[in-house]
């Protein structure tokens, strides 16, 4: 059985923002859930430096069926092995998990 988040661990939607890892909105941080709205293929969101925990697992879900969402580590982090602070796409309408393998900078995250 797979558990189920506790409402208390999702977010509040957040709309995309920006075009770069500068512009981008930064998500709430501490859930376990973040549902974004407002993607349009190049938007985004920056994951919270407070999520950069060993072993933290976060779900991001692009709440717009036709575009993709970008997605930021927090400041000097990476996503899948791309360059420092480089957006990972997500598909159109769907979600990421990421984990935190290596807290340390932003982050070492993996999409899973």
């Amino acid at each position: 059985m797979i558990p189920r988040i506790q409402r208390s661990q999702i977010a509040t939607s957040t709309p995309a923002l920006g075009t770069n890892a500068a512009t981008a909105a930064v998500l709430v941080g501490g859930k376990a859930l973040y549902p974004v709205s407002a993607a349009d293929g190049t938007k985004g969101v920056i994951i919270a430096a407070v999520d950069a925990q060993l072993g933290n697992e976060i779900k991001i879900g692009n709440r717009v069926a036709t575009a993709v969402l970008k997605i930021y580590p927090p400041t000097g982090g990476t996503i899948n092995g791309a360059s420092a602070n480089a957006a990972h796409d997500t598909t159109s309408g769907q979600g990421v998990t990421l984990i935190c393998l290596v807290a340390a900078s932003g982050g070492t995250w993996v999409t899973v």
